[in-house]
């Protein structure tokens, strides 16, 4: 990450660290006497650096995920509408996934999701819980499915869905900004087997989307071009890109934000 750059580390250590706390870059600007130009190249270095460590570390087939939130959120940037779409293993709070897009669509879900399958163990009981977007169920049964042989000979195998993947859908109707209904209901597998999935992962009683719902608030309130309401909004696709791979690498890990 360092590779190129001038200016003394302690000061690029000091500036990334300021905007994965949702410092806005003017800000940065104006206290460090800093070029903006730098600092969004300093933003872009950090997040690409993150994701090449959430590869190696996280995207490696070796977890367990038992029990599994996705979410999308809504971004507002300067003259465009993104969608951020986001993934955490519950029972260890540890976020799995990240991807921003211009469209809600399938490929998000499908890019959010094969994302979430490359950090996943093959074969292991795993529950998905998302909200009510009909993109999500296909997108699951697409990632979590294996090459299996039914026929001897030439031939294209099959590709099965895990016996053991549950899918859980959690629909919230609202009515003047407040949640007057919420339907749960299963999309694909069993209802008994995700509930002890469920208590296995310490994510309630109920099926619920509560833990991802809370990783989006705190990803709102961290990075500055998250806010609602900003003079700071991002302008780039990749801008996005680069603060979610960074905070994601590093904000699941040290902060309690569940």
């Amino acid at each position: 990450m360092f590779e190129g750059l001038r200016k003394p580390t302690e000061i690029i250590v000091i500036v990334v660290t300021l905007l994965s706390y949702g410092c806005p870059v003017q800000a940065i600007v104006h206290a460090f006497d800093l070029d903006e130009r730098t600092v969004a190249s300093w933003r872009d270095r950090a997040g690409a650096h993150c994701e090449q460590v959430h590869h190696a570390l996280i995207e490696t087939g070796t977890l367990d995920l038992v029990h599994v939130q996705a979410d999308e959120i809504r971004v507002k940037g300067r003259n465009m509408i993104a969608w951020m779409g986001l993934a955490m293993m519950v029972s260890t709070r540890l976020w799995l996934a990240g991807t921003v897009s211009l469209t809600r669509d399938k490929g998000l879900a499908d890019t959010l999701m094969q994302q979430v399958r490359r950090a996943a163990l093959s074969l292991r009981p795993l529950l998905v819980l998302t909200d009510g977007w009909a993109a999500y169920p296909g997108s699951i049964r697409r990632a979590f499915r294996e090459k299996v042989k039914k026929q001897a000979g030439v031939g294209r195998a099959s590709l099965v869905v895990w016996s053991q993947l549950h899918i859980g859908t959690v629909i919230k109707r609202t009515e003047k900004k407040r949640v007057v209904e919420i339907t749960r209901q299963m999309a694909h597998g069993l209802l008994n087997q995700a509930e002890e999935l469920l208590q296995r992962s310490g994510g309630g009683t109920v099926l619920n989307t509560a833990f991802i719902e809370r990783l989006n608030g705190t990803m709102r309130e961290r990075l500055a071009s998250l806010t609602r309401k900003c003079r700071h909004s991002a302008c780039r696709l990749q801008a996005l890109h680069a603060v979610v791979e960074h905070w994601g690498s590093r904000g699941t890990k040290c902060i309690q934000c569940i």
